[in-house]
């Protein structure tokens, strides 16, 4: 397992790199990092345009309303609107909203709806574990 120093590092090293290779902006590396380094959250996609956060974690991860109220904190001086949210999978091929052209054919048995294990209201700390599963 990479530790958090490790992945710092690697961060610091390809941040030039990702900058000038694709559209990922500074801030959502900052973003990444803050999360990655602060918990053992792995941002999967940043949605600036909707103020999310998708990431991925073990449906077995203990704490994770902590972890989530952990990560929220790297977002709390950003300039997004205060309805900030963290959206959490157990795999990354399931990240995505529900209508999205890749997550259409994840519907097939509820594959998409157990794989999203929980979202995250950061400006009401509202945590809600299973949410395309709940009543």
């Amino acid at each position: 397992m990479i530790n958090s120093m490790t992945k710092r590092a690697i961060g610091v090293a390809l941040f030039p790199l990702l900058l000038s290779s694709c559209s990922i902006t500074a801030q959502q590396v900052s973003i990444s990092s803050c999360i990655e380094s602060s918990t053992s959250l792995t941002v999967s996609r940043i949605d600036e345009r909707n103020s999310r956060v998708f990431v991925i974690t073990s449906p077995a991860t203990f704490e994770l309303q902590n972890q989530l109220k952990t990560a929220d904190a790297c977002l709390r001086n950003l300039h997004w609107p205060t309805d900030r949210s963290i959206t959490v999978f157990s795999e990354a091929k399931y990240v995505g909203y529900k209508d999205e052209e890749h997550i259409s054919p994840l519907h097939k048995d509820n594959q998409w709806s157990k794989a999203y294990l929980a979202e995250y209201f950061g400006a009401s700390d509202k945590f809600i574990r299973m949410p395309a599963l709940s009543p």
